[in-house]
């Protein structure tokens, strides 16, 4: 079996992406530059349910929340996904992007939504379809993983502080059902 062309244009436009901020760092004027995608084919996305569920509802400071991930083909056919392997730099899953707020404050608290580096690995075509889970109409992928495997914070220990969050992770463009809500105490 080989992994959809498809795919294969999400894993090359992610690298592209990560390349870009990678190479651009975090200046504020380069994100308020317009972007022109008008010759970006993306084509169509995987069709999926996101589920996140935390392991806890409360932490103590210092402690990186953790969550279970569950993608649900939710297709008529089988899907070829990338989640947890090929293991990232980060070793944060595939495709995953969170949003984090305070719910005492209404801030953001990130400095990135994804916590993905330039990995010095690259992947062929092949690899990657050798690597994607086969995943049939119904069926689902699971994985657990920390909030700092899946984001940057914008703290100076990259850990949250005192406060109750709001966060809602996604997969591939796809918003997971419900807002996770953790405590740090």
């Amino acid at each position: 079996m080989k992994i959809s062309p498809l795919l294969f244009k999400h894993v090359i436009v992610s690298l592209i992406c990560i390349a870009v901020v990678s190479c651009t760092g975090s200046s504020d004027e380069a994100l308020k530059q317009p972007v022109n995608d008008s010759n970006i084919d993306l084509g169509e996305l995987p069709k999926i349910s996101v589920r996140a569920i935390a392991e806890d509802s409360i932490y103590k400071h210092g402690d990186d929340p953790a969550f279970i991930i569950t993608i649900v083909n939710t297709s008529d056919s089988v899907q070829r996904l990338l989640f947890d392997r090929p293991k990232l730099s980060s070793g944060g899953p595939w495709h995953t992007t969170a949003d984090v707020k305070s719910l005492d404050v209404g801030s953001a608290e990130l400095k990135y939504m994804q916590n993905v580096v330039m990995n010095s690995q690259s992947y062929s075509k092949e690899e990657l379809d050798s690597l994607a889970y086969v995943v049939a109409p119904g069926d689902s992928i699971a994985c657990r993983y920390r909030l700092g495997d899946i984001v940057s914070l914008n703290t100076p220990d990259q850990r949250l502080p005192k406060g109750r969050f709001g966060i809602q992770l996604y997969y591939a463009g796809t918003r997971a059902k419900e807002v996770v809500v953790v405590r740090i105490e």
